[in-house]
């Protein structure tokens, strides 16, 4: 079991990420001592996010990610800074590949080593 203490709204953000990315692994949100928030000692509203695995599969989830992040940035910038119309077929459909790839990333990429 992994447990990360984090805001409420990084919990609930986090929670849907890996919900996403690996739907089998059971995840669940406990609040933390939310007196300190009450009392002002800290800014946010504790909690801790529970995830049922192992670091091995963390461990994995980041490889994953880091792999988005790598097919993200390895675009071929001159077919992107080339007007739409001029770009044949093969063009248009690496083009949009490699949007789709840096959409993925920019989606996913907060959890790369958030658990850490």
């Amino acid at each position: 079991m992994i447990e990360i203490s984090t805001s409420r709204e990084n919990a609930f953000n986090y929670k849907t990420l890996i919900s996403e990315l690996r739907p089998e692994w059971p995840l669940s949100i406990v609040d933390g001592d939310v007196n300190l928030f009450k009392l002002g000692f800290i800014s946010y509203y504790p909690c801790i996010l529970q995830i049922d695995t192992n670091e091995k599969s963390m461990c994995d989830l980041d490889d994953e990610i880091h792999e988005m992040e790598i097919d993200a940035y390895n675009i071929n910038e001159s077919l992107h800074k080339k007007p739409r119309w001029k770009l044949n077929e093969e063009e248009r459909r690496i083009v949009n590949i490699d949007n789709e790839c840096i959409k993925k990333y920019d989606r996913y990429r907060e959890l790369y080593g958030f658990w850490r």
